[in-house]
C-alpha cells in the first residue's frame, strides 16, 4: 500500500519525496491517535491547498478516513462522525435547558483516523 500510495502522491508534485516518505513512515504512530491537518502541513512543509491535496488522495487509497466531531463552548462531544450528513443540526445543552444550532464553521472539527482495514 505504502509503495502505491508514494506513486500517487509524487504524482501531485506538491513537496520533496522524503517530505512524502516521512509522513507515510509517521502514519504508523497514528494508529489509535487523531491525525490533524496542522500536522501533515508541518511534516511536508507544504501551503493549506497542497496539504489537503495529499490528504484527500490518501484518502482515495483507503489509507485515511476523515471523521468530524463537535465541539461546544470549551467541550468536545464524546461522539465522532465519519459523515457530514450524521451530524446532528443541534445539540441539547443540559447546563443551558435548550438546543444549540451545530454550526459547521464554529462547532465541528475535522481530523483523520489511519485506516488499517482499508
Amino acid at each position: 500500500m505504502k509503495n502505491t500510495a508514494k506513486a500517487e502522491l509524487a504524482k501531485l508534485q506538491v513537496t520533496p519525496k522524503q517530505n512524502l516518505d516521512k509522513l507515510l513512515d509517521k502514519l504508523d504512530s497514528y494508529e489509535h491517535k487523531r491525525l490533524y491537518a496542522s500536522v501533515v502541513q508541518r511534516i511536508l512543509h507544504s501551503t493549506p491547498k497542497d496539504t489537503y491535496e495529499v490528504l484527500d488522495t490518501l484518502i482515495s487509497l483507503g489509507i485515511l478516513k476523515r471523521n468530524y466531531q463537535i465541539k461546544i463552548r470549551d467541550n468536545f462531544l464524546p461522539e465522532e462522525f465519519q459523515n457530514l450528513s450524521d451530524l446532528p443540526e443541534s445539540i441539547f445543552d443540559e447546563d443551558q435547558g435548550y438546543d444549540i444550532p451545530v454550526r459547521y464553521e464554529d462547532n465541528v472539527f475535522i481530523f483523520y483516523r489511519v485506516n488499517y482495514n482499508g
